[in-house]
């Protein structure tokens, strides 16, 4: 089977490669440091290796929303002060928000293509000590060269949905054998867990620790900057759409022309999950008064829609707003991070497709912290029944927020967990 693996990966390669190019014709970075997915660096990429005789760690995310999850790991892995740390992503909005949050803190580069040659390639490169996945980005190549090089892999904040079980099950044996190069998982919840067992993961090797999504930290200057936001538009009204995708964003178009015929002078804040697409959502807007957040141009009263075509200001909106719908959700694609407007006291809002985030749903549900709506007229109906009753809406934002506290833990159960991997204890 892992034959076959790569002799696909090898068919698929150039179609792959083709594909970045295509997607950079609207966003240019796809094709920027091409080299670097197969393991060939610029020196500047590599000059860490003659400053520092630390151990690197080396951990990967594989786009924006990983990222941000991994920022309080990462932060306390730096504050440490014995370790370097190196970061992947595939994304370049991944990488974008790796440079703007951490800059020369750390190094990045884009991860390696799953094939033998340039997974060795880039491990004798960089020689990492330790390798740490977010979520749920496995590949059998990185795992079996990195236990060949008695290299120990962690997968942190894991989760396997069901749908993407179904999908890790048709690998058969090469499932098992890759499960079974993973030294330590550390998941988010027991059905996670229990779908990884089953794929292969040795029981011994699995540790249930949370969502590190809930250790998540809004500064004062964050809170002073929302309110400061807030105070700017005089609408009756802010709701925001955030991480939405193509299918979904007609649906909530839609919905903000209806619930401004019952709240006269809504402000609706649209936030794509990839901001290169905002020339084709703009075209969606049509008869509303648009503004984009990249023109600086001032929101004022007559402004129906502000769409937001900047990375890494999400929360930023969604503390500046009254309400928050999680995109990724009225199409199937399975949902983003509720907790995001969940810690700001917000009622949240989410379609019925969240598959990827399951058991976060069900139990925000459970605990009154969490609507579903199915189309637009039920988007549109519950931001209408929430602006005619504030006390509902206060109630349910604050179950939220005492539902994102009580879950707030993981991070340190993951930290203890990697104690033994890290470099004082090696």
């Amino acid at each position: 089977m892992r034959g076959l693996y790569n002799a696909l990966w090898l068919v698929a390669l150039p179609f792959i490669c083709l594909r970045l190019l295509l997607r950079s014709r609207k966003q240019p970075a796809y094709r920027q440091r091409m080299a670097e997915r197969f393991s060939f660096y610029s020196r500047a990429a590599l000059a860490h290796r003659a400053s520092s005789q630390q151990p690197l760690i080396w951990l990967h995310a594989v786009s924006v929303g990983e990222f941000l999850a991994a920022l309080p790991l990462i932060e306390h892995l730096l504050a440490r002060g014995d370790c370097r740390l190196l970061i992947t992503t595939t994304t370049p909005t991944g990488s974008a928000q790796v440079q703007a949050k951490l800059g020369a803190r750390v190094q990045h580069v884009y991860a390696p293509y799953d094939l033998p040659i340039i997974v060795k390639r880039f491990l004798k490169q960089y020689q990492p000590r330790l390798l740490l996945v977010m979520e749920t980005e496995l590949w059998p190549n990185i795992l079996r060269a990195c236990r060949q090089r008695n290299l120990a892999t962690v997968l942190v904040n894991g989760r396997m949905s069901a749908r993407s079980a179904r999908g890790y099950r048709r690998l058969g044996s090469l499932s098992r054998s890759m499960l079974a190069d993973v030294s330590q998982a550390l998941v988010q919840y027991n059905a996670d867990g229990k779908r990884l067992v089953d794929l292969g993961l040795p029981q011994e090797r699995l540790q249930v620790c949370g969502s590190v999504k809930f250790d998540i930290a809004i500064s004062e200057s964050l809170r002073v900057e929302t309110q400061t936001l807030r105070n700017q538009w005089p609408h009756p009204l802010v709701w925001v759409a955030a991480s939405t995708h193509p299918g979904e964003e007609q649906q909530i178009v839609a919905a903000h022309k209806q619930l401004q015929q019952q709240v006269p002078g809504a402000l609706l804040v649209l936030v794509p999950r990839h901001p290169e697409r905002s020339t084709e959502v703009l075209a969606l807007c049509q008869n509303m008064a648009v503004v984009t957040r990249s023109s600086n141009s001032a929101v004022t009263a007559a402004t129906d829609v502000l769409l937001v075509d900047t990375l890494g200001e999400l929360m930023l909106f969604y503390g500046a707003a009254d309400i928050a719908f999680v995109g990724g959700s009225l199409v199937a694609h399975g949902g983003h991070n509720l907790v995001e407007p969940a810690v700001w006291g917000k009622p949240v809002l989410s379609g019925p497709h969240v598959f990827n985030f399951a058991t976060m749903a069900e139990e925000m549900t459970a605990a009154q912290a969490l609507t579903t709506v199915a189309d637009d007229d039920a988007l549109a109906a519950a931001i209408a029944h929430w602006q005619a009753q504030p006390e509902a809406a206060q109630a349910q934002g604050n179950r939220g927020l005492q539902f994102a506290e009580a879950n707030r833990g993981a991070l340190q159960r993951v930290l203890m967990a990697l104690a033994p991997y890290l470099p004082d204890t090696v």
